[in-house]
């Protein structure tokens, strides 16, 4: 496994978090998961575009879109 820096981490967090939105066809958009975890839409715009660096807001995430912390954490290209 390759070391990551905190930026490569929070972006690594950010495409992870992109791609479940879209994936999960009840949520699909930014908008829709904004509401749904209870947070401004701007916000959640932030955390896609620059990532996330708080593991307790990592689990909030993940608890919202039904996954594992992990899902968000972890490269999905080295599965």
């Amino acid at each position: 496994m390759v070391k990551q820096t905190s930026s490569a981490r929070r972006l690594l967090v950010a495409a992870n978090l992109r791609r479940l939105i879209k994936a999960d066809p009840a949520i699909r958009t930014l908008a829709a998961f904004s509401e749904l975890h209870g947070s401004d839409i701007r916000t959640v715009k932030r955390w896609c575009r620059d990532g996330v660096d708080s593991l307790s807001t990592v689990a909030e995430i993940a608890k919202t879109l039904g996954v594992s912390d992990l899902a968000l954490i972890l490269d999905a290209s080295e599965s």
